[in-house]
């Protein structure tokens, strides 16, 4: 052990971590323990034989070096990608405005504001029946068929069968996953293969939809955050969440759309956001950071509310308003699980949107797990709250010839 208290040694454990290799990686090539590498990484060891304290002071110089030039460098990537997000977004061309809705008041009608949950897409992934037991065939083409079902679905159950309401208004909840991103290499095996091509095909799909929505309500409210599988970094970083390419898809669906009358975007830079539904509040989130059992996420949605119900506390029914002056949590809203489902109880709702794909290799193989392609509509009124629901499947169009949105390919090659 008296090499492995040598200052020359200390200073190879670092350098090895330095140049990329893990800490159990560099425990095994020296023969020594992940936790001791820990130790050395983070100046908790660096004791040379006669307690020289100028080793471990240069030791611990050596590590605020490292560490600050990596954060320098993950925020001018951060900086970096969200003005490339911003350039690629002012090339997009916005869709033409579409012909305002026109409303005749049905007398006696409830009036409620529609609201269309939107996660997991995964648009750029690609899934072969023989990988998954013939369950599930996904890929870009077969997604925009899915997105047309569910536009579809939205309009005629808003317009036309719900007939004794009035739905003036769509809010459309975007949980992120829109991509599966460069994550577990999915780049590699996406649409496109590439994370540039996807994420803009992507974003024309996500306004296309909203363009065709907005011809049949007043107003459409937009509100984005990121997934996980957007993210650009090894793991999550809870200061960057605009650094994720769900981000960009979100602005060029802004963009394309930023034409059209009453479509409203809220991109904030954070991974949760309090939305304001007829004087309820939705605190939604991609759902990554909710613990689940089995699929199940209910318990640890039920934990998480019990955390934040202390900081989000009855601002608009008790006068002594929070530390943060927050927004009262009547809902939490995620998706991430691929579990469609609503639950309520003691005074909180607790809503898990579906995904577009079936299953896919990871899901099958490991997981065992698959379920229908659904995501979530449902009403919500002033008095009320959440009121009716609908699970909207997507299949029905899988193998139509044609599509409406077919022409967003054509966009990559202008």
């Amino acid at each position: 052990m008296s090499e492995q208290r040598d200052p020359d040694f200390f200073s190879n454990v670092r350098s090895l971590c330095n140049e990329g290799y893990t800490q159990a990686e560099v425990a095994k090539k020296l023969g020594i323990s992940r936790s001791y590498v820990s130790d050395i990484v983070c100046g908790r060891a660096g004791w040379c034989p006669d307690d020289d304290a100028d080793a471990v002071i240069q030791g611990l110089k050596d590590d605020k070096q490292f560490a600050r030039k990596r954060l320098r460098e993950a925020l001018r990537a951060e900086v970096l990608f969200k003005e490339a997000a911003e350039v690629a977004a002012k090339h997009i061309k916005p869709f033409k405005p579409v012909a305002p809705p026109k409303f005749k008041k049905r007398e006696g009608a409830i009036e409620e504001t529609a609201v269309l949950v939107l996660s997991d897409g995964h648009h750029d992934q690609v899934v072969t029946s023989d990988s998954v037991g013939g369950i599930e065939e996904y890929n870009f083409d077969i997604s925009c068929r899915r997105a047309e079902v569910l536009v579809d679905a939205v309009i005629k159950f808003c317009t036309r069968t719900l007939v004794g309401y009035d739905f003036r208004k769509l809010v459309i909840l975007s949980l992120g996953d829109s991509t599966s991103g460069e994550i577990h290499d999915a780049e590699k095996r996406s649409a496109f293969g590439n994370q540039f091509k996807n994420s803009l095909a992507i974003g024309h799909l996500h306004g296309a939809m909203v363009r065709d929505l907005s011809a049949h309500f007043a107003e459409i409210d937009v509100h984005c955050v990121s997934g996980n599988h957007g993210r650009r970094t090894h793991s999550k970083e809870y200061t960057g969440p605009q650094n994720n390419w769900d981000y960009m898809v979100s602005k060029i669906a802004q963009t394309a759309t930023s034409e059209l009358g009453g479509v409203r975007w809220n991109i904030p830079d954070s991974f949760d956001a309090v939305v304001d539904i007829e004087g309820h509040g939705f605190h939604i989130s991609h759902g990554d950071d909710i613990a689940n059992t089995s699929g199940n996420p209910w318990q640890g949605l039920r934990r998480r509310h019990e955390r934040q119900i202390a900081i989000h506390r009855g601002t608009r029914s008790n006068p002594n308003k929070s530390f943060l002056s927050g927004e009262e949590l009547d809902y939490h809203v995620i998706g991430h699980h691929h579990t469609r489902g609503i639950v309520n109880g003691n005074g909180v709702g607790y809503i898990c949107n579906g995904a577009w794909l079936a299953t896919d290799p990871y899901a099958y193989q490991k997981l065992g797990v698959a379920g229908p392609p659904e995501q979530l509509l449902f009403g919500v009124n002033k008095d009320r709250g959440a009121t009716w629901q609908l699970p909207v499947t997507l299949y029905g169009k899988d193998t139509a010839k044609t599509c409406r949105y077919d022409g967003v390919k054509d966009l990559l090659h202008g």
